[in-house]
């Protein structure tokens, strides 16, 4: 007989999906995997082309929603079929990751607030109201009512929690990382500059990535690698731009990368520029710090938590400066290098081992 307490963590986004599968769902699943030494987990996603529930590396994974008019649409359906699958699934916790568009759902009225604990990867509602012109932000601020129990990556989405719910309980965990030995990082570097990450041309900035690449492409001799997925209408938003500003043999595409080839393609490179307009904590940047790689970033809300010693925080959204600075890093390497060691010490403090101790801590305070 099974005497674990049962854990079902919910997230939309799947690392066997073709359109997304963001570092969200690969944190996700290491906490899962984590988690099921001590508990009986499942983690419910949303479904994708050719999806089945499975066990993956020993996660119990089931699907639910609809995919039959796409991944947009798709979340909206996974978020109707959420209160209905945490009725039908019986658990001691649920941990809903929040998704877009309004982040929330309905599942702590279905199975008790004190059940329930959301996950703040993203509060999405500001940045889909922009997008789409829709109050979806008054729809999260009254949906954050309905949880008492929050964890959270960054101490400014403890602070918009509390805006909404000024009673509830927030703990703040951040996302975890591999971190590697120095001896592995000692690999020859290739003329190049990185974005990595999923491809949503507005949400990550990468036409200012592009239109800031053209302004220096006369002044660097660097490949821009852009490796990532997403949407096809979003694959075909940034073939348009990279056609239009003429950069087809300038800009190489290498789709979605993992593992090894994924630590490759990081430790060439000069630099990693994270050029997104909206983010809750983009754990790209992480993975530049800990690979001894210059960031580059906008200095928006969601890079609070980045010291600036460690990386270099531009004018959000500036072409300009985002252009002089790729010029001015990539042509001079002491300059470029002045940060990455106290980038290097700065990530050790996100080590999994360290940041699952946390998740042990306060899941054993929150588990009836």
């Amino acid at each position: 007989m099974n005497n674990k307490k049962k854990i079902v963590i919910s997230n939309y986004d799947d690392i066997k999906n073709p359109d997304y599968a963001g570092g969200a769902s690969v944190s996700i699943f290491k906490l899962a995997k984590h988690l099921s030494q001590e508990y009986d987990v499942l983690l419910i996603t949303g479904k994708y082309p050719g999806s089945k529930d499975e066990i993956v590396d020993g996660v119990n994974y089931k699907r639910i929603g609809s995919y039959i008019m796409g991944g947009k649409i798709g979340h909206l359906f996974y978020l109707l079929a959420l209160p209905f699958a945490s009725i039908r699934n019986e658990c001691d916790l649920w941990i809903e990751s929040f998704t877009p568009p309004f982040s929330v759902s309905l599942v702590p009225l279905f199975l008790g607030k004190n059940k329930v604990v959301g996950l703040v990867h993203m509060l999405s509602g500001v940045d889909m109201k922009r997008k789409y012109k829709l109050p979806f932000n008054k729809i999260e601020h009254l949906g954050l009512k309905l949880y008492e129990k929050y964890i959270v990556l960054t101490e400014a989405s403890r602070k918009e929690i509390l805006k909404s719910n000024p009673n509830a309980q927030v703990s703040l965990i951040p996302n975890g990382i591999n971190i590697p030995s120095e001896n592995s990082l000692k690999v020859k570097k290739k003329s190049q500059i990185l974005f990595i990450g999923r491809i949503e041309v507005n949400q990550k900035g990468l036409d200012l990535l592009i239109k800031s690449y053209k302004k220096a492409i006369d002044k660097i001799d660097a490949e821009l690698v852009i490796a990532g997925t997403g949407m096809k209408d979003e694959l075909h938003k940034l073939d348009c731009l990279i056609t239009k500003y003429n950069l087809i043999n300038k800009i190489r595409l290498v789709g979605r990368v993992g593992g090894k080839a994924k630590d490759k393609l990081i430790r060439e490179s000069h630099m990693i520029i994270v050029p997104s307009r909206f983010e809750t904590f983009g754990i790209t940047a992480l993975e530049a710090l800990s690979n001894k790689i210059t960031l580059i970033c906008f200095d928006i809300t969601g890079f609070k938590w980045l010291p600036k010693n460690v990386a270099f925080k531009i004018i959000p959204f500036s072409v300009k400066d985002l252009s002089q600075t790729i010029i001015d890093l990539f042509n001079n390497p002491r300059l470029r290098n002045n940060k990455i060691e106290n980038g290097y010490r700065f990530s050790a403090r996100f080590a999994w081992k360290d940041v699952f101790l946390k998740y042990d801590e306060v899941i054993k305070i929150y588990i009836k």
